[in-house]
This record gives C-alpha cells, sequence and structure tokens, in this order.
C-alpha cells in the first residue's frame, strides 16, 4: 500500500495534542493513515516522530536522492507491519553503498529498538 505523502487531507481530522506539532512534516500525513491501518495505535504514533527523521537522514546521507516515498508493508504469516522508505539514487554501487552505511550508522545511533526495525530502507540505484 503505497501513499502519496502530499495528497492526504489532514485539514479536517482531530488529531490529538501530541500530533499537532508533528503536522508539520511532509511525512505525517502518511503517518496519519498509518494510524488508522495499524492494529496497535500506539506503535504507529511512536512512528511519528521518526518518520521525520528517517526522511532528514536520507536528504542528508544520500546527496544525490531523486525520489523519496513511504509504503507499508506486512507479513501475512505474522502479521507484522513496517514502513518502507523507498529512494531512488544515483551513483555509482560503491558510493551509494558508502551513503547507506553512514544512513545506517546515524539511525542505528539515534533511533530506539524496537522503531528502528518498523522503519526500513530499500534502495533503487540508478
Amino acid at each position: 500500500m503505497i501513499f502519496d505523502l502530499h495528497a492526504m487531507p489532514i485539514k479536517d481530522r482531530c488529531l490529538p495534542a501530541s500530533l499537532e506539532l508533528a503536522t508539520r512534516l511532509p511525512c505525517i500525513k502518511y503517518v496519519l493513515s498509518i494510524l488508522f491501518i495499524m492494529p496497535h495505535r500506539n506503535k504507529a504514533a511512536k512512528l511519528i516522530k521518526y518518520l521525520g527523521l528517517a526522511e532528514k537522514l536520507i536528504k542528508e546521507n544520500f546527496p544525490t536522492v531523486r525520489k523519496i516515498s513511504f509504503s507499508v508493508e506486512d507479513d501475512p504469516e505474522t502479521f507484522d507491519k513496517w514502513v518502507v522508505a523507498d529512494i531512488e539514487v544515483y551513483g555509482e554501487i560503491d558510493q551509494v553503498i558508502a551513503w547507506e552505511d553512514e544512513f545506517v550508522k546515524e539511525w542505528v545511533a539515534t533511533v530506539p529498538y524496537p522503531e528502528r526495525n518498523m522503519i526500513r530502507l530499500s534502495c533503487d540505484v540508478i
């Protein structure tokens, strides 16, 4: 299931006070949709601040990133759900791997478990 970050309306939704500030981030529109998909709202609420961080770290660590989109994937056997950050990057494979290594170092150092495993990176090298 893929959502356009900018197409989902949030204007008329009732948001908990903790989400008011978060709605200023572009990917929050997407997270709000997850609140209605994921069986545990607490999990989705914890992802809000980390989706913005994921987008920021992607832009910082992949200088040639062309496209960033977020989607929800699930495992039909375990019923687990997670968010995938799909990116398109220009560059040589070795360079993109080095950028990914830096991204992962910052991601693991910044985001606690289990939230860091609930947002995954998928990279298409062009």
